[in-house]
């Protein structure tokens, strides 16, 4: 087994990942990256794991396994990526700039709207970071986004589904 470099666009948040930070002395710690432990901030959490990379005190690195059940081993190499697609919020000036407004195949009932949202600051939106997007428009506009069913495709508008009744205004 070696240690590979992770390609970009490589879905941090798949099931089966098991994180893992490899030290500057060769020490290896096993990281927790349940959802809780993201949020509390915990010691041994993916979000301190993020900060103590970028500060070049540790790499992280993962294993899952393939298709065939081949165990691979590969390293974060973007650790942006991985704070997107797992939901860790960074310190940042950035306020989005976006306009949004109702999708034309909207029925104007059921429990999800269908949402066309445009980024005008640059930003792009995709599965693979859809959860730091969505804690962004709960802060931002108090939408409860769903999750799954946005593709990987990196690109400035989309059509995403946000719980109606968390939709405060019109657009």
């Amino acid at each position: 087994m070696s240690l590979e470099s992770a390609k970009f666009g490589y879905a941090y948040d798949s099931p089966g990942i098991s994180y893992f930070e490899v030290f500057k002395d060769g020490s290896i710690d096993p990281i927790s990256h349940s959802r809780g432990s993201i949020e509390e901030k915990k010691e041994h959490s993916l979000y301190q794991a993020y900060f103590r990379a970028l500060r070049g005190e540790c790499t992280i690195c993962f294993s899952y396994a393939d298709s065939n059940g081949n165990l691979s081993l590969c390293q974060a190499d973007d650790l942006e990526a991985l704070a997107d697609s797992v939901g860790i919020i960074r310190p940042t000036n950035h306020v989005h700039k976006y306009r949004w407004e109702f999708n034309e195949k909207d029925p104007g009932k059921g429990r999800y709207a269908l949402i066309d949202i445009e980024f005008l600051c640059g930003c792009k939106i995709s599965c693979f970071n859809i959860r730091i997007m969505a804690k962004q428009l709960r802060e931002l506009e108090g939408w409860e986004v769903k999750l799954s069913g946005v593709d990987s495709k990196h690109v400035s508008k989309k059509t995403i589904e946000v719980l109606r009744n968390s939709i405060r205004t019109k657009a």
